[in-house]
């Protein structure tokens, strides 16, 4: 199984045009066509992460019977996660940033 197959197996990314995958790992400068070893899972979770993103921010598709919707705040919640464990810079995509938030007494 290579880099991209193993993203496209995810449930969510299934109706994800191919081109946004590539695009994907591209932004990462990931060779898609890589095998895929446990070495490779950061590497998967992040590109996934980043498609999460993309389609999240996507209007909903329907035409004709075939209606593809997604729920932004899930895959924004997923994709922040990916982020968070990695301490990716893509992180403030999801608005979120790495800075923790400190809370003083007045």
């Amino acid at each position: 199984m290579t880099l991209i197959e193993a993203v496209k197996a995810n449930p969510s990314i299934v109706a994800v045009p191919e081109e946004t995958i590539l695009a994907a790992f591209i932004g990462r400068d990931i060779d898609h066509t890589e095998d895929y070893v446990f070495a490779q899972k950061k590497n998967v979770e992040l590109v996934s992460a980043d498609i999460y993103v993309a389609i999240a921010n996507q209007p909903n598709f329907t035409e004709g019977a075939l209606s593809v919707t997604y729920n932004p705040k899930v895959l924004m919640a997923r994709a922040r996660n990916i982020y968070l464990k990695y301490e990716d810079d893509q992180l403030s995509e999801t608005g979120y940033s790495k800075v923790p938030l400190t809370i003083t007494k007045v």
